[in-house]
Formats: structure tokens, sequence, C-alpha cells
């Protein structure tokens, strides 16, 4: 159960990551760019 303790905390620091860089740069645009062909 520990194991799964740290696994749902490194989910956690990993959203918090990726929220990071969405606030901090042109993920968004990033993102249309591979949606379109």
């Amino acid at each position: 159960e520990g194991g799964h303790f740290i696994i749902m905390r490194d989910i956690d620091e990993l959203l918090e990551v990726l929220e990071f860089f969405h606030q901090n740069s042109n993920l968004p645009y990033h993102i249309e760019r591979l949606g379109t062909p």
C-alpha cells in the first residue's frame, strides 16, 4: 500500500508539472498544430 501512495504522489506531481507548462508556454498552440494535418 505504501508503494501505491508513492505512485499517487508521482501522479499529483506530474499533474502539477503539466499545469505549470500549460500556464507558462504555448502548449495549446502546439496541441492545435498536432491536431491539424
